[in-house]
């Protein structure tokens, strides 16, 4: 990325993948049913809000510029939020 003002961006990156933010995942463990009880309800809606995978943590800019290494599994997606400083 570039463009970005300032020397420091506090990073936080969200994933979504197999592990990550997955009702489905967790509803075919529930074994997949039809009607899902109100807690079953409330299950799946936690496991379909969007995770956090790790801590904030410090990118040095350099130049306006920042770079981030991401490993994402096979059909995952992430969502990195930069609060530059």
């Amino acid at each position: 990325m570039d463009g970005l003002d300032g020397k420091t961006a506090t990073a936080a990156e969200f994933h979504m993948d197999w592990m990550h933010s997955n009702a489905y995942r967790v509803w075919q463990q529930m074994g997949s049913p039809a009607h899902p009880s109100e807690e079953q309800t409330r299950q799946l809606e936690r496991a379909g809000a969007l995770e956090e995978t790790g801590p904030e943590h410090t990118i040095q800019l350099d130049g306006g510029k920042a770079g981030i290494d991401l490993n994402l599994p096979r059909q995952g997606v992430a969502l990195v939020r930069l609060r530059v400083r």
